[in-house]
């Protein structure tokens, strides 16, 4: 397997640079892996530099995890679903998937994070 990095993943998802995306298309059907570093740095590039939304961004990032396997896969997966569906950034994402499903207190001075991850342990 062949560790890529963001800018496979971009250029893969994307198509905007016709050799580099044949190129990485071709590395990952070959097998593929990533980290989560590389799965939360996508996620800001999409969003940030090319300014797709946060349903644009997960649906495509989802995408590719049934092709690229990911460390923490259960983590991303379920902080891209949360991406999805709210405002959060990424990292937000991640921490509160942290503090719901495995049980890790989190603390922040983000009051807005603070209250979701209060408001939704009580469900």
């Amino acid at each position: 397997m062949t560790l890529i990095d963001t800018n496979v993943i971009i250029r893969f998802l994307l198509n905007d640079i016709p050799e580099q995306s044949q190129i990485a298309k071709e590395v990952i059907e070959d097998k593929a892996w990533t980290t989560s570093n590389a799965i939360q740095e996508a996620c800001y590039t999409l969003t940030g530099y090319y300014q797709l939304s946060h349903h644009d961004t997960a649906t495509q990032l989802l995408q590719l995890l049934k092709v690229v396997y990911v460390e923490d896969e259960t983590t991303v997966t379920a902080a891209l679903e949360l991406f999805d569906k709210t405002s959060f950034d990424y990292l937000d994402c991640v921490l509160i998937t942290r503090a719901l499903h495995d049980n890790v207190e989190v603390f922040t001075f983000d009051k807005k994070l603070a209250k979701y991850i209060q408001n939704h342990r009580e469900d």
